[in-house]
């Protein structure tokens, strides 16, 4: 079985291969339930879908680069409340936590970096989308960029985790302390909790690093031994902030694109658990072809997701199936 891509939806035109709306469910052991309408899909319905539908193809990769700085986000700040139990574990056992300290470091320190470099992609990847889908000079990518050099002009956050990404892959993170507060229980032993990282002020500035000199004076304004936490959870809004300046530059495409979807669901009547598709080909008797496309109703309820950081969220209705 072969899965076409989105961008094959509509090649009617030149690979001459009918195209029809169907559906399959998913059965155990790997099998399939496939229905198609034997009715093809016209010309100029396929050139609508084509143009109605591309908007989630567009957005796809900013999307999918979002998700990737959420998911390392969560995993961070998860990291945050489950290792103060492994060190608070350590006391209670007699052991030297000093001792023991370095896989809850390496962890750390992976996991501050991996969403540093999430990040950072996600807005080279989200500047260079935008300017593939509406032109290197276009005036969408003049608006979403100025909207974020406002985030960064505003944000001490964001200027600092940007060009900390860029430091620590040259020297690495200069923690000085793990700072853990709070006492909890874990099962029946008493545990602390409530982990804070600090950064030295002084290493960041000691090692010759090219920092801006805007984010020097940043860097110059903290305190010698200062937390990363809330930096991290400002620069996360900000990534969220990009993300929703990014879809809404297609705000009413994505409208359309949700109402067409669930006029397509509707008529089609799907049962339970079934995915909408496209398949392309002939159908063998009444066997649909072995080829398809599926519709991308996930890939707009993963646009929702993101919306759903943003106050706008209501904007574009979950997809009832």
């Amino acid at each position: 079985m072969i899965f076409f891509g989105p961008g094959h939806l509509l090649d009617m035109e030149t690979d001459g291969l009918n195209r029809g709306l169907g559906y399959l469910i998913p059965k155990p052991y790997g099998k399939i339930e496939a229905s198609i309408n034997m009715m093809p899909l016209s010309v100029d319905q396929l050139a609508e879908m084509t143009e109605v539908l591309g908007v989630a193809l567009e957005l796809a990769p900013i999307i999918c680069a979002a998700e990737i700085v959420e998911q390392n986000y969560k995993e961070l700040r998860q990291y945050f409340v489950e290792s103060p139990q492994s060190i608070g574990k350590m006391f209670v056992e007699g052991a030297l936590p000093n001792l023991r300290m370095w896989p809850v470091w390496n962890v750390l320190v992976q996991r501050i970096t991996n969403f540093l470099a999430s990040a950072n992609s996600f807005l080279a990847l989200t500047e260079t989308t935008i300017g593939k889908n509406y032109g290197a000079g276009s005036d969408a990518l003049a608006k979403w960029n100025e909207k974020r050099k406002e985030l960064h002009r505003q944000s001490l956050a964001y200027r600092l985790c940007y060009d900390l990404r860029n430091y620590s892959q040259h020297y690495g993170l200069p923690i000085t302390s793990l700072e853990v507060g709070g006492t909890g229980i874990v099962g029946e032993e008493d545990v602390v909790g409530g982990l804070r990282v600090r950064l030295s002020r002084d290493d960041l500035l000691a090692e010759g690093f090219a920092w801006k000199k805007s984010v020097v004076a940043d860097i110059e304004a903290q305190d010698n031994d200062f937390d990363i936490e809330p930096l991290i959870d400002e620069y996360m809004g900000c990534i969220r902030e990009a993300c929703f300046n990014a879809i809404d530059l297609q705000g009413k495409r994505v409208r359309l694109c949700s109402a067409f979807l669930q006029a397509i669901l509707n008529d089609m009547n799907l049962p339970e658990r079934a995915v909408p598709v496209v398949f392309v080909g002939e159908p063998d008797g009444t066997k649909p072809p072995s080829n398809y496309q599926v519709l991308p109703v996930e890939d707009v309820e993963r646009i929702r997701t993101a919306l759903a950081r943003h106050v706008s969220a209501q904007s574009v209705p979950s997809i009832r199936r």
